[in-house]
């Protein structure tokens, strides 16, 4: 009788970490889902960001200029932001955000950024435009 109480309890405790196990993993998978997902809205209020300041800069009146600046990392993971013929490019793991901007001059970098509107043109990052 004794040994039958000992395994049921050992197949009790063994069943109990069997389903403990499986409710983490489950748990750490849609919390690594949704920093993901908030990772993503993040780059692209970023890019949203890098595109109104480029429009601003180019509808105001010329002699503007505004610094702004990009976070290094989104939540401590690595992304890219460029400008290729006229589109933003921002890529945020192995995924591409491409956003519109108007003509400009200049690049794109993490960090401190400088817009400005020489003479109705728009000019990023340049001393001289």
């Amino acid at each position: 009788m004794k040994a039958q109480v000992s395994a049921e309890l050992l197949l009790m405790i063994g069943v109990s970490i069997t389903i403990g196990i499986l409710l983490i993993a489950s748990i750490s998978y849609f919390y690594t889902d949704q920093l993901k997902e908030k990772n993503i809205d993040t780059a692209k209020e970023i890019l949203v960001a890098v595109e109104n300041e480029l429009f601003a800069a180019s509808k105001v009146r010329a002699g503007y200029s505004r610094q702004f600046t990009l976070p290094a990392t989104i939540n401590n993971e690595n992304y890219t932001v460029s400008m290729q013929g006229g589109d933003i490019i921002l890529t945020y793991s192995s995924i591409d955000f491409i956003g519109s901007s108007p003509n400009v001059t200049g690049n794109i970098q993490k960090g401190a950024n400088t817009v400005k509107n020489v003479g109705g043109k728009v000019c990023l990052n340049l001393q001289t435009c």
